[in-house]
């Protein structure tokens, strides 16, 4: 049987920022549409397919976002050393992705919704027999521009031309995000890498992470594909819609729940005699409670721990955890975030969303305005009031009506005496309020950078006393007495030769290595597997180590952090649940 194998592109936290306020506190590929996370779509299509055998995802996010996910199934999370470009990860992480020597790898975008015909698509690129074939569907001719498209030849289905949102109308076939790829394509990819690398100068590694950074998939590997005539395009009819802003959560809720409808299944809710009204479709968690009063759909997914209360009327809505909506209270065309509440007799509604705004904005009153209404985590609609085609941020109480606005909320609803400014925020008043990039409920810093030109790359090492990172697993290489003062400092993982093979037949999972100089050279063996997950230990990196125990000791309270292509540095410096006190006391490092 044929393998193949499959990538999907997660991107991280400083990406998806339209999908705020939702991915304050969920990461995008985990929020919840049709009642299941938006990456849980994309892999149980991708299960379907004949011959599958992997499924890699690969992003920035920190590793424990997705550690809880995964571990109910097989699929594995590579995390980029950077922000690579989209082509610049699977440049990366090439060696694994054509380990076992599949035939084809499909590559997929996260933030879409689609019906996945991908067995069809395979079958359409086998006929075709060309390097890569890619998915597309017909738009609307005057939001053609805010796509990649594909200008193809009907007779043969070769793409013919491809251009990455054109400033004039091209094609009305828009790229869905969609591929299934030869893996003939990493010679493309290695090609426009090699020729970029060549004309760098300066250090090697930081040229080929300044290039890796550029290599854009579609740019740099579709573009030059069609212009070879070497990729084909396979029309699909089937329902698509993007994923970018929250509000466009909406609209890809109610497609995932149609098609279960159309399916049959036995998921979503149905009328009882002793239950809620339901117009179909509708989800309804099982630990969901739902007053038989109350009046539910079409096109409405309600979250584990949601009340809803007698009298209430739900449509084209997305109800997150532990929310509760209090009785006689309307929701429409909208999301309730995670903790929130909804008084009793208000109402929360955004403007129907149609095929053209795509659950984005519309104009009122010569103005561009959101048209699906957001309530960020624990936002408190106190009763009696109406909330209109407006975005708010977490951790706020609204007390009276609000239009076609976005309401921002930095500090706690809790208000102390004292005699400084009641505006200031100070840091144990704003803690609270900011917890970027849940679920590790992680507070960031986000600096930007103004080196002086030629200085080198801002990195270095951060130092917690309290420590920060969760959940992560510490590997190390050593032998005799340096493996039990490694075992006796906290690593999870210590081992000589036995190791090593257990990486070579990837049986084994770390998040940081360190390795003792002795047995360094047998560890080289596996550098080819360790290098593109940046856990070979080095010496320039301070992970190959006499002192075994102080360096796991080092590591289990310390992370790594440099500044992006745009000299930002993103750095976490303290937990949700950390006093001021210990967030202050940290030890900044660098070379």
């Amino acid at each position: 049987m044929t393998l193949n194998k499959a990538v999907i592109l997660v991107g991280g936290p400083s990406r998806a920022t339209r999908f705020r306020p939702l991915s304050m506190d969920i990461p995008q590929p985990l929020f919840p549409v049709g009642g299941k996370p938006i990456i849980w779509h994309q892999i149980s299509a991708l299960s379907k397919v004949e011959g599958l055998k992997e499924i890699i995802l690969i992003g920035f996010f920190e590793d424990v976002v997705f550690r809880s996910f995964l571990d109910k199934c097989s699929d594995e999370y590579l995390r980029e050393f950077t922000q690579l470009g989209t082509a610049g990860g699977l440049y990366h992480f090439r060696d694994m992705i054509l380990r076992g020597n599949p035939k084809n790898v499909f590559v997929l975008y996260t933030d879409i919704c689609s019906s996945f015909p991908l067995n069809e698509l395979l079958k359409h690129h086998e006929k075709q027999g060309r390097v890569g074939t890619i998915m597309v569907t017909k738009v609307d001719r005057n939001l053609a521009n805010n796509y990649g498209c594909v200008v193809v030849d009907n007779e043969t289905s070769l793409a013919l031309h491809y251009v990455e949102k054109p400033e004039t109308y091209v094609s009305d076939l828009a790229s869905t995000g969609i591929f299934v790829l030869d893996k003939e394509v990493f010679q493309f990819i290695e090609k426009t890498f090699q020729s970029r690398s060549a004309d760098s100068g300066g250090e090697f590694f930081e040229s080929a992470e300044r290039d890796l950074n550029q290599l854009r998939f579609e740019q740099d590997v579709l573009r030059p594909m069609a212009d070879q005539k070497k990729l084909s395009v396979y029309i699909t009819k089937d329902f698509w819609r993007q994923i970018k802003s929250a509000a466009s959560a909406v609209p890809a809720n109610a497609a995932y729940l149609q098609q279960e409808m159309r399916h049959g299944s036995s998921r979503l809710a149905k009328s009882r005699p002793d239950g809620p009204k339901i117009v179909e479709p509708v989800f309804i968690h099982p630990y969901a409670q739902v007053d038989p009063e109350a009046k539910i759909g079409p096109n409405v997914s309600i979250q584990a721990q949601v009340k809803v209360g007698p009298g209430v009327r739900i449509r084209d809505a997305i109800v997150l955890e532990k929310s509760v909506i209090k009785e006689n209270a309307i929701v429409l065309n909208a999301i309730i975030g995670r903790e929130s509440r909804v008084g009793r007799w208000s109402r929360v509604e955004g403007s129907p969303y149609t095929t053209t705004n795509d659950g984005h904005e519309v104009t009122h009153g010569g103005v561009k305005v959101n048209n699906i209404c957001i309530l960020g985590q624990d936002v408190a609609v106190k009763d009696e009031v109406f909330v209109r085609n407006t975005v708010v941020l977490p951790h706020k109480d609204l007390s009276s009506d609000q239009h076609n606005e976005i309401i921002i909320a930095y500090a706690t609803k809790q208000k102390k005496k004292s005699k400084v400014d009641p505006n200031a925020v100070t840091l144990d008043s704003a803690l609270p309020a900011y917890a970027v990039g849940c679920p590790s409920h992680k507070i960031e810093a986000h600096i930007q950078c103004f080196p002086e030109k030629g200085q080198p790359p801002i990195r270095g090492s951060c130092v917690l006393p309290h420590g920060l990172q969760d959940n992560i697993t510490i590997a190390v290489f050593a032998e005799g007495q340096k493996a039990q003062e490694a075992k006796e400092a906290g690593a999870h993982i210590v081992g000589g030769q036995d190791l090593i093979d257990k990486v070579k037949n990837g049986t084994v999972k770390f998040d940081k290595c360190l390795a003792t100089p002795d047995i360094l050279p047998s560890v080289a063996k596996v550098a080819r597997i360790l290098g593109p997950r940046g856990l070979m230990p080095t010496v320039n990196k301070g992970t190959v180590v006499d002192d075994v125990a102080g360096a796991v000791r080092y590591s289990l309270q310390s992370f790594d952090f440099k500044a992006d292509k745009n000299n930002v540095v993103h750095s976490g410096f303290a937990k949700i649940s950390f006093s001021a006190e210990q967030t202050l006391v940290c030890d900044y490092q660098t070379p």
